[in-house]
């Protein structure tokens, strides 16, 4: 199954989004079941998450390395 750029963006995003909540929690059982959902989504598409992480999503958008008012 081949997903779309958006489709990869949700994946990701929401991936990051459970990373977030377990570094918060301080509940071994819930963070347990936290990677358990983490492995399940990224079986979906394991090579999204074989690169170095180079930008982070955030807001549901990732912050543009570019600068777009510099002019040339």
């Amino acid at each position: 199954m081949m997903l779309n750029k958006f489709q990869e963006q949700d994946l990701m995003g929401s991936v990051e989004q459970l990373e977030v909540i377990k570094s918060i929690s301080d509940n071994k059982k819930v963070n347990d079941h936290i990677d358990n959902v983490i492995i399940l989504l990224k079986h979906i598409n394991p090579t999204l998450f074989n690169y170095p992480k180079v930008a982070k999503y955030t807001s549901g958008k990732y912050e543009s390395t570019l600068d777009w008012d510099r002019e040339e």
